[in-house]
């Protein structure tokens, strides 16, 4: 991933402040930077609330990180590719989004009950979803039974005449451990999850655990986008009308477009501010599907994929240690 320093979710966030704090009073002030360490927090707030630096829970670099990042380039004449290196980030992503399945209640006739009801006991749509970075959703792909995996309606997508937003040649979605990992999709390490006692304190073992750590605070964008449609539309959350299914599978789809010229139009609105992190009855581990093969990629084109990523969690990890052994 090119956002190996992406640090969303961590508890240590206020330490780091705190570093950030010294660090740009010692820029500015030099040896008397222990005096300044208030004003230098008190010109963060000040950009924060007259809006000069909009912060926002979708961004990634905090106003401590951009104050001291352009300290360091005015102060040193730093280009940004050292900068983003020094302070752990990416001056450019190589991920176009997130995937996901959300179940939607559904009334259907007595005849598909059986097929409609998910793992959960409930009546519903297995709607797939793409969104990008910022919570917009740019694909929807409603129909299919509650029944279905995750994996097999990705593949009725890839497969049918639905127009999917295949990622270009080395961009790629996030998506979860239901999926396989496939070029133009990534998911993370299955059964690597870190130490949560490790997590708390930002420490991790191994480059598995630490992938799968921003991996999903990554791909979370669409765990919340989930929340806020779910949260503004009741329809899609209680008992459904008794509508045809065809009017069901619609109503999806123009909720999802309110939810995108929202998004547009309002990007300081309550429920987008405020995000639920979670989909009650989509969550717990699906199984995976090993017979559905997306795209259905030549066995040494999923190896070079495979690679990739196992090259990708090095470089995040070898980063990440380098970074502690420095502190």
């Amino acid at each position: 991933m090119s956002d190996p320093g992406d640090g969303q979710g961590t508890s240590s966030s206020s330490d780091e402040d705190e570093l950030l704090f010294a660090a740009s009073a010692a820029l500015l002030f030099g040896s008397h930077a222990e005096l300044y360490g208030g004003p230098i927090q008190k010109l963060c707030s000040l950009l924060a609330e007259c809006g000069f630096v909009p912060q926002h829970h979708q961004k990634r670099v905090t106003i401590e990180e951009a104050l001291a990042m352009t300290l360091v380039m005015m102060s040193h004449n730093m280009r940004m590719r050292m900068i983003a290196n020094r302070f752990n980030h990416s001056t450019e992503t190589d991920r176009v989004g997130a995937i996901d399945g959300t179940h939607i209640p559904a009334c259907v006739p007595r005849r598909q009950q059986v097929a409609f009801t998910n793992r959960h006991g409930v009546q519903s749509q297995n709607v797939l979803a793409v969104c990008d970075n910022d919570m917009r959703f740019i694909y929807v792909y409603a129909r299919w039974e509650g029944s279905a995996h995750d994996a097999r309606v990705l593949d009725g997508a890839l497969t049918g005449p639905n127009h999917f937003p295949v990622p270009p040649t080395g961009k790629y979605y996030l998506v979860d451990s239901a999926y396989r990992n496939l070029p133009g999709f990534l998911p993370p390490y299955r059964g690597r999850q870190a130490d949560v006692r490790g997590r708390r304190r930002g420490r991790f073992a191994t480059a598995k655990e630490l992938f799968n750590y921003r991996h999903s605070a990554l791909r979370n964008v669409i765990e919340r986008s989930f929340g806020v449609f779910k949260r503004r539309f009741a329809i899609l959350r209680g008992a459904v009308p008794n509508y045809m299914m065809a009017t069901q599978i619609n109503v999806v789809i123009a909720c999802c477009a309110v939810h995108n010229f929202i998004r547009d139009q309002q990007p300081n609105d309550m429920y987008f501010a405020n995000p639920d992190e979670g989909d009650p009855i989509s969550q717990g581990a699906i199984p995976p599907y090993p017979e559905i093969q997306p795209l259905h990629s030549p066995p040494e084109v999923v190896e070079q994929w495979t690679a990739m990523r196992d090259i990708m969690a090095t470089y995040m990890f070898n980063a990440y240690r380098n970074t502690r052994h420095r502190a």
